[in-house]
């Protein structure tokens, strides 16, 4: 590697020079380069780069135009700068990667500095090449270890357990070396178990490794043993770990049949009307339970227990903006963005009219939001750059993020394995996804946006997989998630989604109103003209079965049904919500179950 450039000066290094000499060509008049020191040795940073200067000096002069170049055949060196700091000295700068990348040990790297009459570096100066060396140590002595006497975790729940408390688990590790503050964590790809993760520093070389565990419903009713592997690494992409890294925990987590009777309370093909309509709907896996927002006849929460065949209400002090309820760490969490602020429920299935209810300030109004654990995350409206924001439940307490990348009013998901928050700007064009890490505190980090700026037209939302591999967007595209940067959010294909022609004559695609993934099938709802329900098999997009609109009579009047929820129960039924329309009016919302 070498890089060769012009030096903009005539009678270059004019003055005196020393005595030492390290070179070796004779060309090029009364001009001659030389290194008072050209053999360096330096310590290095092993998780940040180092300079290096090695210094070059000059006798005589020259009226020629000269050529610089810095020859070397070592990775560890990043780049390399010559810095003329007077007519006879200067500093050829050497960067070096990080020390981990370098690795542990002492290490010599031989540079070649070339002063030159022509770029080709045909005719050198007189002392040209100087041959220098750096001598290059690094220490890399750091590791991780568990100090808990009981590293292995073990559980065991009902699917359908609602209000799970002691689904967090604490241990204490120990991080030690010279570079222990500045190791990177982060969860393997083998935590299928976990939903969180965050790990604090104690005192000194103590730490606390705190896990939450995923909810029952969110997992096979089945005896599951994995091991947790935490990675410790100097980098960010844990190429380089730590030794001890990763650190295994093994677990024991077993899931019980559910409690629950189940749903037959309802026939298929006979709609269940609700006495209100439906804005927005999340299903609940495990507490097998259907929330629902309406503005009509009044704003409130609705709560279908399917098992029970019974609805609980909760009023709204004011119209319902989004609805987000908390697929991975605690059981029943549901939140409701209102004109200002957010409502909480705590819904406890054993008992509802006793769950709790919390209003919280946001400054944000009429946002998007997403619930996870203690705290609530939105993003204001509005057709400008915007900062995320973190509502602390428990506390009400308010913080905003470092970074204001967000377009205004974007739509916010968290994944089903709680790792990160993914958000879909709306209100910009073109549209583009970003994603924040919420383990370890990370939440107020840069965002990560996508690389398609324009190549895909995402639609106005996305849904996630079952597993938490890709997510899909309103169009059909779907994308990888992945912890590795080059792989996350690259598009991998797209579904089949039906093609028409518009009312002016041009073909378009259907876009999707919904997906639900059971795991070997895709339930998706296509929009108008179709408002159709199909399930699709999702390891080769083959449609399985579809279910086209109907029409219903309702007060002497024909309505056509349009579906926009579908999610299967507890006892692998599929369901779907669907409004009766007469192109004017929603007339009512019912629940019908397809199978």
């Amino acid at each position: 590697m070498y890089k060769i450039l012009t030096l903009s000066i005539a009678a270059l290094l004019a003055g005196c020079g020393g005595d030492s000499d390290s070179g070796g060509g004779s060309n090029g008049g009364s001009l001659h380069v030389f290194s008072s020191s050209p053999h360096v040795s330096v310590q290095g940073n092993a998780t940040e780069s180092t300079r290096v200067i090695i210094p070059v000096n000059s006798r005589g002069t020259t009226s020629k135009n000269l050529y610089f170049g810095a020859f070397y055949n070592s990775i560890a060196i990043k780049s390399t700068y010559m810095n003329i700091t007077s007519d006879s000295t200067g500093n050829l700068e050497v960067d070096f990667i990080p020390g981990y990348a370098v690795g542990d040990g002492q290490s010599t790297h031989n540079i070649s500095i070339n002063f030159c009459y022509d770029e080709y570096c045909n005719e050198q100066v007189s002392g040209s090449p100087i041959n220098a060396s750096i001598n290059y140590n690094v220490n890399l002595d750091d590791e991780i270890r568990m100090v808990s006497a009981e590293s292995t975790i073990n559980r065991e729940y009902n699917y359908d357990d609602a209000n799970i408390t002691d689904n967090f688990t604490s241990k204490e590790i120990s991080v030690t070396g010279s570079n222990s503050n500045s190791i990177i964590f982060s969860r393997g790809n083998d935590s299928e178990l976990i939903n969180k993760f965050n790990v604090t520093q104690r005192t000194g070389y103590l730490f606390d490794l705190d896990l939450g565990l995923k909810l029952p419903g969110n997992l096979l009713i089945d005896t599951h043993s994995k091991e947790f592997k935490l990675n410790a690494c100097y980098d960010a992409e844990c190429l380089y770990p730590i030794k001890g890294s990763p650190l295994s925990i093994p677990m024991t987590y077993k899931v019980n049949s559910p409690l629950a009777s189940g749903d037959e309370s309802i026939a298929i093909n006979a709609p269940l009307a609700f006495d209100f309509t439906v804005n927005e709907a999340e299903y609940i896996q495990g507490l097998d339970v259907l929330v629902m927002t309406s503005e009509s006849p009044e704003n409130a929460i609705y709560v279908y227990d399917i098992s029970s065949n019974t609805t609980e209400k909760f009023a709204l002090t004011s119209y319902p903006k989004n609805l987000s309820v908390d697929h991975s760490e605690k059981q029943g969490r549901i939140a409701v963005s209102q004109y200002y602020g957010v409502f909480v429920i705590d819904y406890n299935k054993a008992s509802p009219s006793t769950s709790s209810q919390k209003l919280l300030d946001s400054n944000s109004s009429q946002s998007n939001i997403a619930v996870k654990g203690d705290h609530v995350y939105t993003i204001s409206t509005g057709y400008n750059w915007q900062a995320l924001e973190r509502i602390n439940i428990n506390t009400g307490d308010i913080e905003t993020s470092n970074s204001s990348e967000f377009y205004g009013g974007p739509i916010l998901k968290v994944t089903p394995n709680g790792e990160a928050l993914y958000t879909q700007d709306i209100n910009s064009s073109p549209r583009s996804f970003s994603k924040v890490i919420l383990d370890s505190e990370r939440w107020d980090e840069q965002p990560k946006s996508d690389v398609y700026h324009g190549t895909y037209d995402h639609g106005d939302d996305f849904w996630f997989d079952r597993t938490g591999n890709y997510y899909y967007s309103q169009t059909g595209d779907y994308f990888f998630i992945s912890d590795f940067e080059f792989m996350d959010m690259t598009h991998v294909g797209q579904l089949p989604l039906q093609e028409y022609v518009n009312g002016v004559g041009l073909d378009e695609t259907a876009e999707l109103k919904h997906l639900f993934d059971t795991g070997a099938y895709l339930w998706v709802i296509e929009k108008y003209p179709f408002n159709m329900i199909r399930q699709l098999q999702k390891s080769n997009n083959t449609e399985i079965t579809r279910y086209e609109e109907t029409t219903s009579m309702i007060d002497g009047v024909n309505y056509t049904e349009w579906p926009f929820f579908v999610f299967e129960s507890n006892n692998g039924h599929i369901f779907t919500l669907q409004n009766a329309y007469d192109g004017r009016e929603i007339k009512r919302t019912s629940l019908l179950k397809l199978q």
